[in-house]
């Protein structure tokens, strides 16, 4: 198994058989839970880091963002031209954090960019999201925005920015661990 995501409706596996293949199970009876969709995947794109996002499903690989309804039979690949240090992902869409900013594409409309932020973290390693509150971290560096504010637009999203030492995170609303 790669990944896997999980809603109240379904449950997703991306496993390697040869190629990247998705399962999709309807969950709706947990005790019985059914077979209702799979990509065969013939095109051996390299699926991982999956989401479900009410019946989308998306993945992402590199500078690639995959996207396809739960019970289609159809994967569409969106291809980023600058270099992808991470995706994450919140209930309406996906995050891609590159270098030296932050877009974000909502489900409705993965074909553009709806909305953009330029951070201030040095050599970036993830963005992490967590409600109204998003992540975005290097090694040395923190910095926290608002979610809301960030797709809205209307006012800076900035909540603040450090240097601190550290080798993971994690985010929980608005509990913040850090592992030194």
């Amino acid at each position: 198994v790669i990944d896997v995501a999980i809603t109240n409706e379904y449950l997703v596996f991306i496993v390697d058989n040869i190629r990247p293949q998705i399962f999709v199970y309807d969950i709706s009876n947990i005790y019985a839970p059914k077979l209702v969709n799979q990509f065969a995947n013939l095109d051996s794109l390299p699926l991982d880091n999956i989401h479900v996002v009410d019946n989308v499903l998306l993945a992402a690989s590199g500078n690639k963002l995959f996207s396809g309804y739960v019970l289609g039979d159809n994967i569409q690949t969106r291809i980023f031209s600058d270099a992808v240090r991470d995706v994450s992902y919140d209930d309406e869409g996906a995050y891609i954090l590159y270098g030296s900013r932050l877009d974000y594409f909502s489900v409705a409309d993965l074909d553009n960019i709806h909305s953009s932020y330029q951070h201030f973290i040095i050599d970036p390693t993830e963005v992490l999201v967590s409600g109204q509150r998003l992540l975005i971290r290097s090694n040395t560096e923190l910095e926290l925005i608002n979610s809301f504010n960030f797709k809205s637009g209307l006012t800076s999203p900035l909540i603040g920015i450090t240097s601190i030492d550290h080798q993971q995170a994690i985010l929980n609303g608005e509990l913040l661990v850090l592992r030194p």
